[in-house]
């Protein structure tokens, strides 16, 4: 019986395990940052179903399966696909999220409370 090493190359870019830290900036105040933790697919579906993210991200007019595909696409890309961290933001002018991606589990969280 043979036995085969999984590398993190051979998951599918979808389904490759990330932590994502959200932090949404609105006219009135700074929500708390959400942070969440799987599979690219339904980390992203996770952040957009959060009771106190769900409102101002449908405000800014946010697909999740077009941030999934964004992100995907990014990894999969040559130019990109050794880097381990995104950063993607959105605003209409009074309402802002910031997405911060990582799919090195093993490193440090991003600093969202930096970003406030």
């Amino acid at each position: 019986m043979s036995s085969t090493a999984l590398y993190s190359s051979d998951i599918a870019a979808r389904h490759h395990p990330v932590r994502i830290s959200v932090l949404v900036v609105g006219p009135d105040a700074v929500r708390e940052p959400v942070k969440v933790t799987g599979p690219v697919q339904s980390a992203v579906r996770e952040v957009f179903a959060h009771p106190s993210l769900a409102d101002d991200l449908q405000t800014l007019h946010m697909d999740p399966d077009r941030l999934i595909g964004r992100i995907v696409s990014r990894w999969e890309s040559p130019e990109h696909e050794h880097e381990t961290r995104q950063l993607w933001e959105k605003s209409d002018g009074s309402t802002t999220a910031r997405w911060w991606i990582d799919r090195d589990l093993r490193s440090r969280t991003s600093t969202v409370a930096d970003a406030r």
